[in-house]
């Protein structure tokens, strides 16, 4: 049955029962396909009241329900550009941390389904940064002076280890001037 056939017919569910989530993103992706379709028709076209096609709506709209990586794309490219202006990969990637970071602790509205999946970004971002500021560190000049030396004395030490070692000498020196 077509929507405009069921704009005469009245919405017979007399208790609202919960609606599933993926019901819910079906409202709302069809209410974002066809804006100009009445609540109450799209309502009674997935038999569930009004307030709860609404509730959904909004829930997608928030970003709470949903693939929301298709309204990332509503982001304007110039306001990115001004936040990242001058910054490096590792610093972008750090505020990232950061900011996910507090988002998980923060906010209570989030589900635990949510948390584990930003949870998991955190973790992946946090490893890219790992790797920029090592792949940073190899490529410094005075580090590749430091791999010669080390692989002098222990030939099978690898990147890793000469660069802790970089990093603990670093942190030496600089409680020293201190």
């Amino acid at each position: 049955m077509e929507l405009h056939q069921l704009s005469n017919q009245k919405s017979n569910i007399t208790k609202s029962s919960a609606i599933r989530k993926s019901v819910q993103v079906q409202i709302a992706k069809y209410k974002e396909k066809h804006p100009t379709t009445s609540v109450r028709l799209i309502a009674i076209h997935f038999k569930c009241t009004i307030a709860q096609a609404n509730y959904a709506i909004k829930q997608y709209k928030r970003g709470l329900i949903g693939n929301t990586t298709s309204r990332i794309n509503e982001i304007k490219i110039n306001d990115i550009k001004a936040k990242l202006d001058g910054k490096s990969t590792a610093d972008i990637l750090r505020d990232l941390v950061y900011n996910l970071t507090i988002l998980i602790e923060a906010d209570e509205k989030i589900t635990l389904r949510e948390k584990i999946n930003l949870t998991k970004d955190l973790v992946t971002t946090t490893k890219s940064l790992q790797s920029t500021d090592l792949i940073t560190q190899i490529k410094n000049p005075d580090i590749e002076r430091l791999k010669i030396m080390i692989r002098i004395i222990k030939p099978d030490a690898s990147d890793k280890f000469i660069i802790e070692l970089w990093n603990q000498a670093n942190e030496i020196s600089r409680a020293k001037k201190h």
